[in-house]
């Protein structure tokens, strides 16, 4: 089954603008489906109360409806995509 990333952001956020590029370039070699959700959004509220955001950005893992990880910068992202993609094979080569 196809992963799922929840991204939380707002706009005019440096960081946020980090993590989605960083998103960007991963999804070249990563299969994944990607929810962009803004922070100050109705859905961004309720999604931030869901799963217990309190600053943004934040990425959460999602496989088979479960949270499996999250992050909230660059590098801690960087380092967690290997270990949560290492039993996938990548489909975009």
């Amino acid at each position: 089954m196809q992963k799922k990333l929840l991204f939380l952001y707002q706009h005019n956020c440096s960081r946020c603008s980090k993590v989605k590029d960083t998103l960007m370039d991963l999804r070249n070699k990563y299969d994944f489906i990607l929810e962009e959700i803004d922070c100050n959004s109705r859905k961004g509220r309720e999604t931030a109360v869901k799963y217990g955001v309190i600053t943004c950005p934040q990425i959460i893992f999602i496989e088979d409806g479960t949270e499996t990880a999250r992050c909230s910068e660059r590098d801690e992202l960087l380092k967690i995509f290997p270990q949560i993609f290492k039993n996938t094979i990548d489909t975009n080569q």
